[in-house]
């Protein structure tokens, strides 16, 4: 590895194999997870992290902000458990803001003295300037405060974080057909990144405000990286260079008051004449006041939520009342500028000041609300939800086909043969002879794998390319399904001694195929471990035509597909069986393909 490059073979088994051991680990020697956890757990898909860059067009030379989206990695799924877990310990200091309200609610009524100001701090590129070791460490430290820790999982302080550093350190990415290594710091689009980036923030804080030697700011209000403070203007550079050396991975730059106004998050703070604060929108120099075009394919209820919305923020955050009329004044017009009427804007304030009445009591016939999700196609899908509606469900629209979907593409596109959490199809259609049909809810290799157990594709090469097959070729339609395009007929009728010598094989025997995978369950099911040299004899006895790779192809694809072989993976008796017989399938697998 070089700058972070690394070689080019990708990284995902070996941490998938960190992973499923640290996994058998706490189900088998520390017993705190049972095998149902350890199933949610494990990961089952195997994308790739891929790197992209969001451009931030309100800075100068229009940087890009680095996020990498790991999504359906090997690590996503202990990331989303670790979230909640650690998720409600981040909030409990005084110096923490939830969002804009809270701020605005937080700052209402405070009256600067003579010698104060305000000003903001941010913190350079948060994520990636925190180690994930000292990440885990803030992590650590405050679990072991939490008295509700055992509420949430029987997990220890130091196991949680033993699978964090696997998510903090693990942090690889491809970008342009190469591998790369993050050196430093923790990745933008982890689900447990912001956590642990927050509660290193509070240690941070603590330990920035406790040792200043002078007068500490009075008030300090943080937002992940945005900080928001009111210090005296005697201490304001003395206190900036002193938490500039708190900690050599956190810097900050500094922003001041303009005009007595101050930007924080989506709040424009005014120091008024008498020193007391108000509250106002604020809009970057960029902003457009370009909306939800009223004439787009949407339903009507979003169109609303985005007046909604607007709305409510001008009544929640703004102090004034004579900013809030020329707020609304604002909103109004730029909302017809966007070809809202009149009536859908006053009808989405009544819907607003309906939902903000208090609910009302529960009755002990109200249940669970049942509720469905349909893309959005204009009047069929607003129909169908009025027929949904008299029945007591609930429709939620998901438009399709949108501007964004077809015209930006920031990040790689996953070869469709790595695609995961969809749905592949293996089929022939146009073959009369051969009608298998496989559908599932796995990986494209799955499907492929089906075909070959039952002996309708002789040989597949890459998925995606030109695959070379006597009667099918296995190529990826539009949509990402998998289809099966017969390219030979077979003859069923045809004396498989009389075949030419070029052929591959003769007409399997797909009957004694599924006696033998039959079979090999059995045996399983019996925690026979010998059962992958039984069913290779056997498929040779009853498939003699298929050559040895072939047959070890098809035995290695039967014992990782097959659910019921469970007690041979998972049994916490044959232990070291199970794992030596697993690498070896394995190695053995990844030969068969490359053959």
């Amino acid at each position: 590895m070089k700058d972070g490059l690394l070689d080019q073979k990708n990284p995902t088994s070996g941490i998938k194999r960190k992973i499923a051991a640290k996994l058998n680990q706490f189900l088998e020697k520390d017993k705190v997870i049972d095998i149902k956890l350890k199933h949610q757990l494990y990961p089952t898909s195997e994308t790739i992290p891929t790197f992209y860059g969001l451009p931030k067009v309100h800075k100068a030379s229009v940087p890009l902000r680095p996020i990498v989206s790991s999504i359906g990695s090997v690590t996503y799924t202990i990331a989303k458990y670790l979230a909640k877990i650690v998720g409600p310990l981040v909030g409990k200091s005084k110096h923490h803001i939830w969002n804009s309200k809270d701020f605005a609610e937080k700052i209402q009524g405070i009256v600067l003295d003579a010698d104060e100001t305000i000003t903001s701090f941010d913190v350079t590129a948060l994520f990636t300037s925190i180690p994930p070791a000292d990440a885990a460490l803030a992590v650590r430290d405050v679990l072991k405060e939490d008295k509700t820790l055992s509420e949430r999982t029987d997990l220890s302080p130091d196991q949680i974080c033993e699978l964090l550093s696997l998510c903090l350190d693990n942090t690889y990415f491809s970008y342009g057909n190469n591998f790369y290594q993050q050196c430093h710091g923790c990745s933008m689009g982890s689900p447990v990144s912001p956590i642990s980036s927050n509660l290193y923030m509070e240690r941070f804080e603590q330990c920035a405000l406790s040792s200043y030697p002078g007068s500490p700011p009075s008030k300090w209000y943080r937002y992940v990286d945005d900080t928001w403070v009111i210090v005296k203007f005697s201490e304001l550079d003395k206190f900036f260079a002193h938490i500039n050396q708190v900690d050599n991975n956190i810097k900050f730059t500094q922003e001041g008051l303009t005009d007595n106004k101050l930007p924080f998050l989506d709040c424009l703070v005014t120091v008024n004449q008498d020193r007391t604060l108000s509250v106002s929108v604020f809009r970057k120099t960029t902003y457009t006041d370009q909306y939800l075009q009223f004439s787009s394919n949407h339903p009507l209820v979003q169109k609303l939520g985005v007046v909604n919305t607007l709305y409510h923020r001008a009544d929640t955050i703004i102090t004034k009342d004579s900013d809030k009329i020329n707020e609304h004044q604002h909103l109004r017009h730029a909302l017809k500028t966007c070809g809202y009427k009149d009536w859908a804007i006053d009808k989405a304030l009544n819907r607003g000041e309906k939902d903000a009445k208090p609910a009302s009591e529960p009755t002990a016939s109200s249940g669970t609300k049942t509720f469905v999700t349909i893309p959005y196609h204009g009047d069929v899908s607003e129909k169908l939800k009025r027929i949904y509606r008299d029945h007591g469900i609930t429709t939620h629209f998901k438009p399709t086909n949108t501007l964004r979907q077809s015209l930006v593409h920031p990040k790689d596109k996953q070869p469709k043969g790595r695609l995961s959490g969809v749905v592949y199809g293996v089929q022939s259609a146009e073959d009369q002879v051969c009608q298998e049909h496989y559908i599932g809810y796995e990986t494209i290799l799955s499907a492929v794998f089906f075909c070959l157990l039952r002996g309708r594709i002789r040989k597949v090469s890459k998925i995606g390319s030109s695959s070379a097959s006597n009667s099918h070729n296995v190529q990826p339609s539009e949509g990402g399904q998998i289809s099966t395009v017969s390219t030979n007929q077979v003859d069923p009728n045809r004396d498989p001694q009389n075949r030419d010598s070029n052929q591959e094989g003769v007409e399997p025997r797909s009957r004694y195929i599924k006696a033998a995978v039959t079979l090999a369950a059995l045996v399983s099911a019996m925690g026979i471990c010998i059962l992958p040299y039984c069913f290779y004899i056997i498929v040779g006895i009853f498939c003699p035509e298929y050559t040895s790779t072939k047959r070890l192809y098809i035995v290695l694809t039967v014992v990782q597909m097959n659910p019921l072989l469970d007690p041979i993976f998972y049994s916490a008796t044959q232990r070291n069986i199970r794992d030596y017989y697993r690498n070896k399938f394995n190695k053995l697998l990844r030969w068969c393909r490359g053959r």
